[in-house]
């Protein structure tokens, strides 16, 4: 196994929104023609205009931590504390059989995005305990921000989405009520009207709070996946024995998933 915070590919966020989204399009085929409730203005308004008020309230770097997040976090499985912390055990065994140095044998196999890579490589260099601590623990603490700002962009977009719906809805019916002596011009502003409180809903709670939710989740999984790696990393570098390396992950892990290498 790769020693990292995430392995393979996990469709459960995506494969979710999609059958949502095809239930939804189901229902609609039901009564009618679906490319009635198909309008560029809408989407205009709602989408671009959510999107853009968004960003308002955030920095770029924040939009960015957004877009990392999204594709470390949503579309890629979180390895278990469970598993990693059976990994760090078998670093921390090697290490104490052949020496510190030859942690350099595992480098290949594990992350290099990952805290216990960089812990490795400054245990390899010679580097001591008390420059290591705060460097990783500050690495751990900025993964973490990073997953909170994506979340809170998430968050934030789906407490405005149904606000641009509300202000779609207000243009079309200024629009409707402008047009009441032409009875055959009502129908485009009426559409815009429904439609942009249909997808204000939509991209609210079936994009963008489900995708916060999804890194929220494995935030946290991956904020104990980190303790681990900080845990283990510092239990080498003080040259501390597997079996209180372990008592040190059973402290952290969830009861389900502690280990049982050393009784």
């Amino acid at each position: 196994m790769a020693m990292g915070v995430s392995s393979g590919r996990d469709l459960t966020t995506v494969v979710g929104i999609a059958v949502g989204l095809l239930l939804v399009a189901y229902a609609i085929s039901l009564g009618g023609s679906a490319l009635a409730f198909v309008d560029f203005a809408a989407v205009l308004i709602v989408v671009f205009g959510t999107t853009a008020i968004t960003s308002a309230c955030f920095t770029w770097g924040d939009m960015i931590s957004l877009a990392v997040s999204l594709k470390t976090i949503i579309f890629l499985k979180i390895n278990t504390p469970h598993d990693m912390a059976t990994e760090v055990m078998r670093l921390s065994e090697h290490a104490k059989k052949k020496g510190v140095l030859e942690l350099q044998d595992y480098e290949d196999d594990i992350d290099k995005n990952t805290v216990l890579f960089r812990g490795v490589r400054m245990l390899v260099d010679g580097a001591k305990i008390e420059e290591m601590e705060p460097v990783l623990i500050q690495s751990v603490q900025n993964t973490l921000d990073r997953n909170h700002k994506a979340a809170s962009v998430l968050r934030k977009g789906a407490e405005i989405a149904p606000a641009m719906g509300l202000i779609g809805t207000l243009i079309g019916l200024v629009q409707m009520l402008g047009q009441l002596d032409d009875p055959s011009k009502i129908g485009g502003p009426m559409a815009v009207a429904l439609l942009t409180t249909l997808y204000g809903a939509l991209l609210a709670f079936m994009f963008l709070t489900p995708l916060a939710s999804k890194i929220e989740r494995n935030s946290d999984e991956e904020l104990i996946i980190n303790k681990i790696f900080l845990t283990a990393v510092l239990s080498i570098g003080k040259l501390e024995s597997p079996r209180k390396l372990q008592t040190a992950l059973n402290a952290i892990l969830p009861p389900e998933q502690k280990l049982n290498i050393y009784r």
